[in-house]
């Protein structure tokens, strides 16, 4: 009886005018974020080509969406030394320049992929209706990873 809870709208409920989640699908304006997380594990032959082929982590969310990642967490399973000089990059639609990489890192077994500190793009459309991928700057020693899983934590904005 000292609780109020409402219909804030078509499945949207509130408890004391603070809207529940229910789904994994909010889009921030402004207010609080909800915190989403992917999983993708690369097998040898996709690492062989991530220079090539770069691989999605998170799809992208929609006209005036973009996703805005907190953490990338690389489970690296090398089979043999990686000995060509390649950068592991996190960045919008593909690219594999670390100046526009999102994340940053040299590869090599359970890490964290630090924000890199560059740009994320050279205007304000490409980071827009986009996905979020991972690959690498120039081609991998063949073979030297059995696999790669990412765990990619991120949010998204509204900037409509």
């Amino acid at each position: 009886s000292d609780t109020t809870i409402a219909r804030s709208g078509a499945g949207r409920v509130t408890i004391e005018g603070n809207t529940i989640i229910t789904t994994g699908n909010e889009v921030v304006s402004a207010g609080n974020h909800i915190l989403k997380q992917t999983k993708v594990t690369i097998d040898t032959a996709g690492f062989n080509g991530l220079n090539s082929t770069p691989v999605e982590l998170v799809a992208a969310q929609g006209a005036n969406k973009v996703i805005v990642p907190t953490e990338v967490i690389l489970f690296h399973d090398r089979a043999t030394t990686q000995t060509n000089s390649v950068d592991l990059i996190v960045a919008f639609d593909g690219s594999t320049s670390y100046l526009k990489a999102v994340k940053y890192v040299a590869t090599d077994r359970v890490m964290d992929m630090g924000r890199y500190a560059g740009r994320w793009s050279d205007n304000l459309t490409d980071p827009v209706n986009t996905n979020l991928t991972i690959a690498l700057s120039g081609a991998p020693t063949t073979n030297c990873v059995t696999s790669l899983t990412v765990y990619t934590s991120y949010y998204v904005i509204d900037i409509s």
